[in-house]
């Protein structure tokens, strides 16, 4: 399985050093692009399913997830080509929550592993 991480790279968490090392570590394992501004993530997920990944994870909050969700729909097929992830990152994750994603970092990756066996 291909993935391909949409993360905002503003916010206070990015100074953090364990926040630092675990996109490292992500990053060794799939592609990463990079949200600077609003419309960002929407833009990059439709490229990643356009460039034939069958992950797009969303990296941030509730609003990072309805732009990479809503970028997978705006590719042609993108539903049918890409599934989406989330790796919850913002400030209170309600998406997430709701769909018991784990919180912290390292076990929602896991989640995604297990999920993919």
């Amino acid at each position: 399985m291909s993935t391909c991480v949409d993360f905002q790279s503003v916010g206070p968490w990015r100074q953090s050093p364990l926040f630092g090392r675990q996109l490292d570590a992500i990053g060794a394992l799939c592609a990463l692009k990079a949200t600077t501004k609003a419309g960002d993530a929407r833009r990059l997920a439709a490229e990643a399913v356009a460039e034939g990944f069958d992950l797009v994870v969303a990296a941030g909050g509730d609003g990072t997830a309805n732009e990479v969700l809503n970028g997978i729909g705006d590719a042609p097929e993108g539903f049918a080509r890409a599934r989406l992830g989330i790796l919850p990152l913002g400030t209170v994750n309600v998406f997430a929550r709701e769909l018991k994603i784990p919180l912290r970092v390292e076990r929602a990756g896991e989640f995604y592993s297990a999920d993919a066996k």
